[in-house]
């Protein structure tokens, strides 16, 4: 069956049971305002097909079939982002023996590039460790250079930190294996929380001198889920 990538992308990000509170609270929204609505053009039709849309998604299987894509995107991001970070991380510890010897006048020493802990396979710890050396390495900036073709450590370790922090968020979809089920999920997700944003345009426009109303058209169930969404680590570390 031929998917739609873009909804399949949208959807593959938004955390599955804030997601589902979310279009809970904007059919009930959908339906108290739809008069109001109506005359900007969100009819109460299609606040019963994001209803319709909700009973769909809101089952014990497609939350498990979502929370697996979640848990297999996550870690194949985080994966390639740790990996690239240690492979970093091994090139400056391969020269720092010598660019700390011969620049005395940093102030740096070996000790301060050391994590003074197992890093293993964990992103946390990887992360941390890299907020850790940054200011260190900054004074080093011009002595790492050389062996970095000229470019600053400091920024790509930087770099390769931020990296870190967002792969558990940004979560690229390989179209080419995912299986049906998991893509008529995805899609689904994306479907209800494009609806969302629709019926929030519209209500901002229809409330538009309706301060407190207005700023009842929202995705702060989203929002706060993703705010705290833990990061996830390898169990290996």
């Amino acid at each position: 069956m031929s998917r739609d990538r873009r909804l399949i992308d949208k959807g593959a990000d938004a955390p599955f049971q804030a997601l589902v509170d979310q279009v809970r609270y904007h059919v009930k929204l959908g339906k108290l305002h739809a008069d109001r609505l109506k005359l900007h053009n969100w009819t109460l039709e299609r606040t019963t097909a994001l209803s319709a849309d909700l009973d769909a998604l809101d089952t014990e299987e497609a939350r498990k079939i979502a929370e697996r894509a979640a848990a297999k995107a996550t870690t194949r991001d985080e994966g390639a982002a740790l990996s690239d970070a240690k492979a970093l991380v091994s090139s400056m510890r391969n020269v720092a023996p010598q660019v700390v010897r011969n620049n005395p006048a940093a102030g740096v020493t070996l000790d301060d590039l050391e994590a003074g802990t197992k890093l293993g396979r964990s992103t946390g710890k990887m992360s941390k460790y890299l907020g850790k050396i940054g200011p260190h390495v900054v004074k080093l900036d011009d002595a790492f250079a050389p062996f970095f073709q000229g470019q600053k450590l400091s920024e790509q370790l930087a770099a390769k930190k931020a990296g870190l922090d967002d792969a558990s968020s940004t979560q690229a979809v390989d179209h080419s294996t995912l299986p049906d089920d998991t893509a008529s999920v995805l899609e689904l997700k994306g479907k209800v929380l494009e609806a969302v944003e629709d019926m929030n345009a519209v209500g901002r426009n229809a409330f538009a001198n309706d301060t407190e109303l207005r700023a009842a058209f929202n995705k702060d169930i989203l929002t706060k889920a993703r705010k705290t969404r833990p990061k996830k680590e390898d169990k290996t570390a």
